[in-house]
């Protein structure tokens, strides 16, 4: 590789590649991409100017680099990791919903807390005999964030309750161990009335879902598990590994050994709502959430790899992202949504960084 080759080239040239396989005869013939393409393209600002974008020079701005999420230890959260204050209500259902944060729906994960028999497994903790280690707490906001100098975008952002500053796509990158079990609070805060940015107007549902993960069904996001607007919920991430036995390749007890082969190592937290998944995460609703096993930890103790987030281990996101003339993103929720039609592809909550 000669020594001028950078991560720009390797972008540019990657994405030229994937341009010529896209328009060349591997093109898919889809029937939506063709016409309207055109005309998506002209009707954005970003294709009336040659070389730049609002005033903007490409590749003249720093490229962000997430913050790391920083962990409390156990006993932090209030109320308790899986403290349920809206029992008591008629028939045994929960009371309903005061739009305080402190109610924290729907609980915890059985595993966590034993009501499952048999768990959490011992082993799932290899630092202390508790069921978590560290505690998290994430806010879900509306705010603005510069894709380009001086010019203001509305986003959906994850913003480190434990931490000061805004919150910024892509959210705070999570660094976790191998069976050191967490558990993330997210306060979703995209109601209609809170905040003062609100570009939607609507309480806005989400449901987090930790991509590659082996965790509780109750902690995997599923789409109707919602985070609702103006309430909590904890996640409880154990990070482990699915298990191997002689009799299971899958086996769904303490029994066996964690398969090495399916231990995660970089994976990315995201919204997962029913029927929002695309729009909340194309608004901004991702981060990274990085994971290392004993020997990975033993590689980087001995000097052989380098410390996460020392100048070598950065990871880049990248969007497909459409601007509106106000610096708006722009979401399409027709068919034409789905299609590679976007023309600006921001690098980790910047466009064109240096």
């Amino acid at each position: 590789m000669p020594p001028s080759f950078n991560r720009r080239h390797l972008v540019k040239y990657s994405l030229a590649s994937l341009g010529a396989i896209t328009l060349g005869h591997w093109r898919l013939p889809i029937p939506f991409l063709d016409g309207p393409r055109e005309a998506l393209a002209k009707s954005s600002l970003s294709s009336s100017k040659s070389g730049t974008l609002f005033g903007y020079r490409p590749f003249s701005q720093p490229l962000f680099i997430p913050s790391i999420a920083q962990a409390r230890s156990r006993g932090t959260l209030s109320p308790k990791p899986g403290q349920y204050p809206r029992n008591g209500g008629p028939n045994g259902k929960p009371r309903a919903p005061r739009g305080r944060f402190d109610d924290v729906a729907h609980g915890i994960a059985p595993e966590f807390d034993g009501r499952v028999s048999g768990f959490p497994c011992p082993d799932w903790n290899r630092f202390s005999s508790h069921a978590h280690e560290k505690e998290y707490r994430i806010v879900i906001e509306e705010t603005v964030q510069q894709f380009f100098p001086g010019v203001d975008t509305p986003i959906f952002a994850f913003r480190d309750a434990f931490a000061n500053g805004p919150g910024r796509t892509p959210g705070p990158t999570f660094l976790s161990r191998f069976r050191e079990p967490v558990v993330a609070r997210f306060e979703n805060h995209v109601t209609r009335t809170r905040g003062p940015i609100n570009t939607t107007g609507h309480d806005t549902e989400a449901s987090l879902h930790l991509h590659g993960s082996h965790v509780p069904a109750h902690a995997d996001g599923a789409p109707d598990f919602y985070v609702l607007a103006g309430e909590a919920r904890d996640y409880y991430w154990p990070n482990i590994a699915p298990r191997v036995t002689q009799a299971d390749r899958r086996a769904r007890t303490c029994d066996g050994d964690f398969d090495p082969a399916w231990i995660p190592s970089t994976l990315w937290y995201h919204d997962h709502a029913m029927d929002l998944t695309g729009f909340n995460v194309s608004r901004g609703l991702a981060g990274f959430y990085l994971l290392f096993d004993e020997r990975e930890e033993q590689l980087i103790a001995g000097k052989v790899l380098p410390d996460s987030f020392q100048g070598f281990d950065i990871g880049l996101a990248l969007t497909d992202q459409r601007f509106n003339a106000d610096g708006a993103l722009s979401y399409d929720f027709g068919a034409s949504g789905f299609s590679m039609g976007k023309d600006r592809v921001p690098r980790s909550g910047s466009r064109w960084p240096s």
